[in-house]
């Protein structure tokens, strides 16, 4: 049947798979969902304070999915060589895992593992050189 359609969920089957599940299993799902509500937070609150400071610069940044070309290089500009460096390849290494991305489904668990465990390893690792260069700058 197409997964489009809208008929109910079967409630029955729905507890049977839900018998074989645990807590831990359904856990990494729950807290990633909870992180993408807090980071979509973050991203509103910090397009409410640009927008509060400077209605023109929130605007500007609004228009800047269009084009985004001006403010990429102004932000190479500003950025450390040593982290531009590694969010270059950082960005490399998730265009790379592209192909897995794409053909997601097709994957076997193990492999949606694999890939998963990945790109929170290329975000972490970025992120924690990001805080390693705010640190360096507050320390001076």
């Amino acid at each position: 049947m197409p997964a489009d359609t809208k008929e109910a969920p079967d409630l029955d089957k729905l507890r049977a798979i839900a018998e074989k599940l645990e807590l831990a299993d359904v856990q990494p799902l729950v807290v990633a969902g909870l992180d993408l509500f807090e980071d979509l937070g973050r991203l509103i609150i910090g397009a409410a304070q640009i927008q509060k400071k400077s209605n023109e610069a929130y605007e500007f940044m609004m228009k800047m999915g269009q084009n985004p070309q001006p403010f990429l290089s102004m932000l190479v500009e500003k950025t450390p060589s040593d982290l531009l460096k590694d969010a270059v390849t950082t960005v490399l290494q998730v265009v790379a895992l592209q192909p897995e991305l794409s053909q997601f489904e097709k994957l076997t668990p193990d492999k949606k593992i694999e890939l998963g465990r990945k790109l929170v390893e290329l975000a972490s690792h970025l992120k924690k050189r990001i805080r390693e260069v705010e640190n360096a700058k507050t320390s001076k």
